[in-house]
């Protein structure tokens, strides 16, 4: 998601800010967010231009730019225990 947006952002000839929340009960899942390294195989699934644009080849992983990174804030969420927006009223106005 943050790449789209990045790369959307970027098309727009305009320069904003990015930010993207992530989150998850798991906190194991957090920590491999945060630390942004993935496989090799990951360059089957992600074109060349976004793998050279988003991550660096360190050894046989990828990382994360800064740039992405950056773009990423990660949270434990139950959304269970704690759901967002409880207090949110949702109202639908019919327009014809």
């Amino acid at each position: 998601m943050a790449m789209l947006l990045i790369e959307a952002v970027a098309a727009t000839g305009t320069t904003r800010p990015v930010q993207v929340f992530a989150s998850d009960v798991d906190d194991r899942a957090l920590e491999a967010g945060r630390a942004g390294v993935y496989a090799a195989s990951i360059a089957e699934a992600i074109s060349a231009d976004r793998l050279e644009r988003f991550f660096t080849k360190q050894g046989q992983k990828y990382k994360v730019t800064k740039q992405l990174r950056a773009a990423v804030v990660f949270s434990r969420q139950d959304l269970i225990a704690d759901p967002p927006f409880r207090s949110l009223t949702w109202s639908v106005a019919a327009t014809c």
